[in-house]
């Protein structure tokens, strides 16, 4: 009975470690990491995070997300195990397969986030009317409809049809830097 409580005890604060990576990984912060480290046992460099942070985009969410049940790709998925600091010992069970997807998808998230207000910072007018195409054409940026659609989803709006109040909605966006 014992073995049974110490074992729901590691499998609790693994949870909590798991789960906490994620959330720190949505706060846009620096603290981000030194929260990720401080959830893990072994320690990985920053630079190392980063660069794996800024290759996980759509494509590689869909990537892990399609194959996280196929055992051909378990080494990929130790990989990320390990490069994350997820697991002491990643053996691929159902748990670890979730924990791993849990984290890839904050991962993206933040990502996502990141984009918008990059994009948001990139571009710069002193227009005053009302008219999104005006604006962007005033800060040298594209306003076909296809440039705005790619705008929007940057900006992280969804199902952008260029209605009248998506294109004011998006144009007070880009005024408010974000905010």
């Amino acid at each position: 009975m014992e073995g049974v409580i110490l074992m729901k005890q590691k499998y609790l604060i693994k949870s909590l470690a798991v789960s906490t990576l994620a959330l720190s990984l949505l706060v846009p912060t620096a603290g981000a990491v030194q929260v990720h480290a401080a959830t893990t046992t072994a320690s990985v460099s920053t630079s190392n995070l980063d660069a794996f942070y800024d290759k996980v985009d759509y494509n590689f969410e869909q990537e892990v997300l399609e194959h996280i049940n196929d055992k051909s790709h378990f080494a990929e998925r130790k990989g990320i195990s390990d490069t994350l600091d997820l697991y002491d010992n990643y053996k691929d069970t159902k748990e670890q397969k979730f924990g791993i997807s849990k984290a890839i998808r904050a991962i993206y998230a933040k990502n996502q986030v990141k984009i918008k207000y990059q994009t948001i910072d990139a571009i710069n007018s002193n227009y005053k009317g009302s008219s999104i195409v005006d604006y962007l054409k005033s800060a040298k940026q594209p306003s076909s409809f296809k440039d705005r659609k790619a705008l929007a989803e940057k900006l992280l709006f969804n199902d952008y049809s260029g209605t009248a109040k998506q294109n004011a909605e998006m144009l007070k966006l880009l005024r408010s830097n974000g905010k």
